[in-house]
């Protein structure tokens, strides 16, 4: 007795195909892992400074000029018309020389003296400015030259600038000499000092005379 399978059972003839198809998936899943790109995704911020331009306009001043106002045209009248009242007397002045009484005496009226008041204005601005002997580079030496770092400040490490201001008077001489932010450790005293014992500068012109004149110096006390 001859045993046949049943060809619907029967795998052995369809087992290259399954191969077949194996080798084929299994290829394309290959190729696409090679295909297959990963992406890395990084998120940026960029700030941006918006840069504000402000424009300075030019304020213009206008002044309104006042109408003119018209005079009334006056006629001159150069006609002159005699009256004759009929006197045709003359009057003549007559001085009598030989009258020698005595006249008498009178004051004349006292011209007052105008007295001429001092003007102590501290001008800000002024149309010359004033100068220190040998000028402004000079100044500045004088300054080096004169001031000297206190010892207490210099063993202390103590720096920073003392703000001065003073008037400069009509003669060049500086008074009222004010420290608007001083330096411990004897650097304000120090600027001081050099501020009062300078020589006198030129003075100030306003309306070509000599005027009083405010005047800032930032002195600075620095370590190297």
């Amino acid at each position: 007795m001859i045993i046949r399978k049943n060809p619907k059972t029967d795998l052995e003839n369809k087992r290259s195909v399954f191969l077949l198809i194996g080798f084929v998936v299994s290829l394309m899943i290959v190729i696409a892992a090679f295909e297959y790109r990963t992406y890395d995704y990084h998120r940026t911020i960029d700030f941006k400074i918006r840069e504000t331009h402000y424009e300075q306009e030019d304020v213009e001043i206008t002044t309104q000029k006042p109408p003119e106002v018209k005079l009334p045209e006056i006629k001159k009248n150069t006609q002159i018309n005699i009256i004759d009242d009929g006197d045709d007397t003359d009057e003549e002045l007559i001085i009598d020389a030989s009258d020698t009484s005595p006249v008498e005496p009178f004051d004349l009226p006292e011209v007052e003296e105008e007295i001429e008041i001092p003007d102590d204005t501290i001008f800000d601005n002024v149309e010359v400015q004033p100068e220190f002997p040998g000028g402004y580079s000079a100044f500045l030496q004088y300054l080096s030259n004169t001031i000297k770092y206190p010892r207490i400040a210099l063993e202390g490490g103590i720096t920073g600038t003392v703000y001065i201001q003073f008037i400069l008077e009509k003669d060049g001489t500086p008074t009222d000499i004010k420290v608007l932010r001083g330096v411990a450790g004897g650097c304000t005293e120090e600027a001081v000092k050099a501020i009062e014992n300078m020589p006198p500068w030129r003075p100030a012109l306003q309306n070509m005379k000599p005027v009083r004149y405010k005047f800032y110096i930032p002195v600075k006390f620095t370590l190297h």
